[in-house]
């Protein structure tokens, strides 16, 4: 363990150096991440503030703000307010949280925020993780009473999850809540404080993936067990599909509804060439990501989809996970 928080630590100076360089002019962008300092986004995020001034000509330097708050929604609330600094700040959020915020409004009675969306620079199935040494060995041994799962709030897919097993199949299992991201939440899981974390496939490196969540019905490579069918009601398995897809895009950039359209495309267009660029792919994958970008199109969609859900659907999924 020692060697993978060594390996940790490291990895996030690296970063932070490479991401504090004095201003040397006043054309900015800043990067607003919805999560704390050295944290999975945190870190993402300093990387791209790095390479992207390289491809965009409106900035001299990017800057790393951390707004953390509610799992991400304190950031998506400000994001949507007409005070958003919204020609020279993009924000970093995973799509849990900004589908969330609006199934929220929905709920509320509210029309959501319409994020202008810039790209996701990682998008995977998400999966359950167990420690290296665990007894644990099989999918259907986390389904059973007592096992305990660790997630930082009830709006986490590391939440929604096992909430779906807890209620479709009738199971008392235990999730803790309170941490405050994934690489704490994955630390708990070393130390050995829960038995399972269900979390997008970020570094796991001491980690043993046990299964994984994809449309009902799919198989994959790994041969690994598709968890999504193991949830034992209809209804219920078809909802749980739908955290599914919303766990999946992770480091999603987006601008403010209040921006316009011209800096939006401007970002991503210089996005688009950065992700060409060697360099910023070696720095990437030496933070311990992959690179497996989802279009400003592609998230449009995938927003629309809960966007326009009824408050019928919402009020299942909301009992699904109670």
């Amino acid at each position: 363990m020692l060697e993978y928080w060594t390996r940790k630590v490291a990895k996030a100076l690296f970063i932070l150096a490479a991401s504090t360089a004095p201003a040397f002019s006043d054309s900015v962008l800043t990067f607003k991440v919805g999560y704390g300092a050295g944290g999975i986004t945190d870190i993402a995020a300093r990387v791209i503030s790095r390479h992207l001034p390289n491809h965009i000509e409106t900035y001299d330097q990017a800057v790393v703000e951390n707004v953390p708050g509610a799992g991400g929604i304190k950031l998506l609330r400000l994001s949507a307010s007409p005070k958003a600094e919204a020609q020279d700040t993009a924000y970093f959020l995973a799509f849990q949280a900004i589908s969330s915020g609006a199934l929220d409004d929905i709920e509320n009675g509210v029309t959501p925020a319409r994020p202008r969306f810039i790209s996701a620079l990682v998008s995977d199935f998400p999966g359950c993780w167990v420690a290296a040494d665990s007894p644990i060995s099989t999918a259907e041994q986390i389904l059973q009473d007592g096992v305990s799962y660790g997630a930082t709030g009830r709006g986490s897919s590391g939440y929604r999850f096992p909430a779906s097993f807890r209620s479709a199949n009738k199971l008392a299992l235990d999730v803790v809540t309170g941490y405050s991201g994934a690489a704490e939440t994955f630390a708990a899981l070393e130390r050995g404080e829960v038995d399972v974390v269900c979390l997008p496939p970020l570094d796991t490196t001491n980690l043993r993936r046990i299964g994984y969540f994809g449309p009902i019905g799919h198989t994959d490579e790994s041969g690994l067990p598709n968890l999504t069918d193991l949830v034992a009601d209809d209804e219920a398995r078809a909802l749980t599909e739908l955290f599914v897809f919303q766990a999946m895009p992770v480091f999603v950039m987006f601008m403010s509804e209040h921006a316009s359209e011209q800096a939006a495309e401007a970002l991503r267009a210089a996005i688009a060439n950065m992700i060409e660029d060697t360099a910023f792919i070696s720095d990437f994958e030496r933070a311990g990501y992959v690179l497996n970008p989802t279009s400003a199109q592609e998230l449009d969609r995938l927003y629309e989809k809960f966007a326009a859900m009824s408050p019928e659907t919402i009020e299942r999924l909301m009992h699904l996970i109670e």
